[in-house]
């Protein structure tokens, strides 16, 4: 048996529109909310032992990310990369692969970003186990109402391990197929 965490649409460091209303105390905390939502999902994971944590679409609100998000999504990256948890992104509709990123191939050990040219599979294993069989593909640019090409068309039917991320661009789930 192993455990996994599924997130999806964090939208890291987006402003909360009610903050001009609110008092300062109040918008410290709404402005950090998102980050400090993310740092309690990486804990999650970590003192769960989960296998891996796949977080499908959406880390950031668009394509032209913060670099205040962008560096505390790579801190927690490395977090769970020291506790050996395999992370899994599939870039979403607001946050499409073309976007500007800084952190662009600093990934740690156990990171798999999804590309957007085709289906990928990344098995994850623990202890020479196959636990699973992650598949997933990103979207290309922002305006995409679907990622491309067919999900279902390149997911191997047989596998006894298989599991899907996919951002759909109505709401984002995790599908098992």
């Amino acid at each position: 048996m192993f455990r996994f965490v599924h997130a999806a649409d964090l939208h890291l460091d987006t402003p909360f529109q009610a903050m001009v209303r609110a008092t300062p105390t109040i918008a410290d905390a709404l402005r950090d909310a998102s980050l400090d939502a993310f740092d309690s999902l990486v804990q999650l994971a970590i003192d769960r032992e989960a296998a891996f944590l796949v977080i499908a679409g959406d880390v950031y609100d668009g394509s032209e990310r913060g670099v205040r998000a962008q560096f505390r999504f790579l801190r927690g990256l490395e977090r769970l990369s020291t506790h050996g948890i395999q992370t899994l992104v599939v870039h979403g509709n607001h946050d499409p692969v073309d976007g500007w990123s800084a952190i662009r191939g600093q990934w740690p050990d156990g990171v798999t970003v999804f590309g957007h040219t085709g289906v990928e599979a990344v098995p994850i294993d623990r202890n020479g186990n196959r636990l699973a069989t992650v598949y997933g593909v990103s979207y290309p640019t922002r305006g995409r109402r679907k990622p491309q090409p067919a999900f279902s068309a390149h997911v191997r039917p047989r596998d006894p391990h298989r599991s899907s991320a996919l951002q759909r661009w109505r709401r984002s789930r995790s599908r098992s197929v």
